[in-house]
């Protein structure tokens, strides 16, 4: 709801300020080292934000700051709409030579990785899977791998979100 306006061709919410395709999801600050850190994880009454997590498990930001991680903390984690798209060509002749070529890329944007999913079983998984957290001061940014998540570490996060920014030749 409310009204929409065009800035240099990137459609916004009016009331949000947000754009209209945008990723969607919760904010993360890290990784579970060990125990102490979980317990740590506290609202201002003194509560556990996560009481199911371990260490390893991610720890999710309360957004909104009501004391609860809840899908009320979601917010716009990336933004997939490239700040700039580029395409560059040329066409060179010398005597009986001749070359051309198709350059073409966006910056600024962002793509959801859904590979990193840990919660789909018996597929592929990417080569960063082996840089996971397996023991304090392992990783920082790739939860511990279990079947068994009391934590939701799968839910859609930042964690997902990566740099699409390219540049390709498309043709020699």
């Amino acid at each position: 709801p409310g009204a929409s306006w065009a800035i240099a061709g990137q459609v916004t919410r009016a009331e949000e300020g947000l754009p209209i395709a945008y990723f969607w999801g919760y904010k993360t600050d890290g990784i579970f080292q060990n125990n102490a850190e979980v317990f740590r994880h506290i609202n201002k009454e003194g509560q556990q934000l996560q009481p199911n997590a371990k260490p390893g498990d991610v720890r999710f930001v309360d957004y909104n700051g009501d004391g609860v991680i809840n899908p009320d903390d979601r917010t716009m984690i990336g933004n997939p709409t490239p700040d700039f798209t580029f395409g560059l060509t040329a066409n060179i002749d010398y005597k009986s030579f001749d070359l051309s070529f198709l350059f073409t890329g966006a910056i600024g944007n962002e793509v959801f990785n859904g590979m990193s999913r840990r919660d789909l079983r018996y597929t592929n998984q990417p080569a960063t899977i082996l840089d996971r957290w397996n023991g304090e001061g392992t990783s920082d940014t790739q939860p511990r791998f279990t079947w068994i998540d009391t934590n939701n570490n799968n839910r859609i996060s930042d964690l997902y979100i990566e740099n699409g920014s390219y540049m390709r030749l498309k043709n020699v």
